[in-house]
């Protein structure tokens, strides 16, 4: 904990997730007189930080390599930067500056908050990197002042790993979302006109984009109006990503519509009537859907790791079995055959559980009484939000 506001550095694999995600809570610290110093990887979103208030320094981190000497370099230059910016209090996310950005700050005396957004690719299907990530993390961790969680699966499997002990351990319902920013929009079109679905995600294989392109083969076989639309980034150099000649193909089947991506996904959300993510990433809890349920867009997931977290069956949308395009046919057409009041009824419900459990200001205000700033707003209770059936 903090005496005064200090110097707080912000560790993360990009200057993309630290603006898009965290930017709440850099407002609130910059507020309160702290000096952010952001430590990561420079790209186009760096700038914007500076332009907030923050001190930026470039930092490089390998997201997919496990090279000793990748990892020992970033750690170094995480040491010499907070040692650099006298850094009272470090806030890390993501694997690499989860593992080697804590173990800088313990070198320098530091405390150190981890906040494990998602156990990622690795843990999506167990191998020798597997293996090597939970000894790491057991190393990092070691003397962290606290490891914070989205979701109870990831917290019960790390102390479960003996990867932290029990004190350590906290869950955040979700890294949060901004209400006003992503507010209730009216309904998306005249009565009559085909349904919108909505896939918003990274273009990989674990977060179902086969499953979803497939489910629009078989739903469209099955005589239903309906557009399929595929929002997102193609990164090709990623494990297990769809590659450009895949997305080409799936449109000139008919079968997909690819938007593209974009920096501002509310106008794509308001034009959908529903959002469909058969994620079986090992998620925290997806952003997408915490936006999708904000703007009260009601949801078709898969019952998965952090999935369950935002979406109750009948309640706000479905969940499907995972790698089960049939299954998740068949959720999706019961959406779509919904009444529209039906639905309209689901995404006010969605509006409500992300109002009451994951508005962002609750989320900043964890980690302003861990820095001992003054809570940003009193702690809620978490709501009994029955699981009724709705329009069924």
């Amino acid at each position: 904990m903090l005496k005064a506001p200090g110097n707080i550095a912000i560790l993360s694999n990009t200057s993309w997730s630290v603006y898009n995600f965290r930017r709440g809570l850099i407002r609130q610290l910059l507020q309160r007189g702290a000096r952010v110093v952001v430590i990561a990887p420079e790209d186009k979103f760096s700038r914007k930080l500076q332009a907030m208030g923050c001190i930026f320094e470039p930092a490089p981190v390998m997201n997919y390599s496990l090279n000793p000497l990748d990892c020992l370099r970033y750690m170094l230059v995480a040491y010499r930067l907070m040692k650099k910016w006298r850094i009272d209090y470090a806030l890390s996310f993501t694997i690499k500056p989860n593992i080697f950005g804590q173990l800088a700050a313990r070198l320098l005396g530091i405390p150190a908050l981890a906040v494990i957004t998602g156990l990622g690719h690795l843990f999506t299907s167990h191998s020798w990197k597997t293996r090597a990530a939970i000894r790491l993390y057991r190393l990092g961790l070691r003397r962290a002042a606290r490891a914070w969680f989205l979701n109870r699966d990831d917290r019960d499997f790390f102390l479960d790993k003996r990867i932290i002990r029990p004190g350590q351990a906290g869950l955040l319902p979700g890294e949060g979302v901004d209400t006003g920013y992503f507010s209730p929009a009216p309904s998306p079109g005249p009565p009559g006109r085909p349904f919108r679905f909505l896939f918003a995600g990274r273009l990989m294989k674990e977060k179902g984009i086969f499953e979803y392109v497939e489910a629009a083969r078989l739903l469209r076989a099955a005589g239903c109006r309906a557009r399929f639309l595929v929002a997102g980034f193609i990164e090709e150099h990623f494990p297990n990503a769809v590659r450009i000649s895949e997305l080409q193909q799936w449109q000139a089947q008919g079968l997909i519509e690819y938007v593209g991506a974009h920096e501002d996904i509310r106008p794509f959300l308001a034009r959908a009537d529903a959002v469909v993510l058969p994620t079986y990433y090992r998620e925290g809890v997806p952003r997408i859907l915490l936006e999708a349920a904000s703007m009260g867009r009601p949801i078709v997931a898969t019952d998965n790791v952090g999935c369950r977290e935002i979406v109750l069956e009948g309640y706000n949308g479905y969940l499907c079995e995972k790698k089960q395009a049939e299954g998740l046919a068949e959720k999706m057409r019961l959406l779509l055959e919904l009444p529209g009041s039906a639905r309209l009824q689901m995404g006010l419900a969605g509006r409500q559980l992300v109002l009451e459990r994951f508005d962002e200001k609750y989320i900043i205000g964890q980690y302003l009484e861990q820095l001992g700033l003054g809570v940003e707003s009193p702690e809620k209770e978490e709501p009994a939000c029955p699981v009724v059936p709705v329009g069924c």
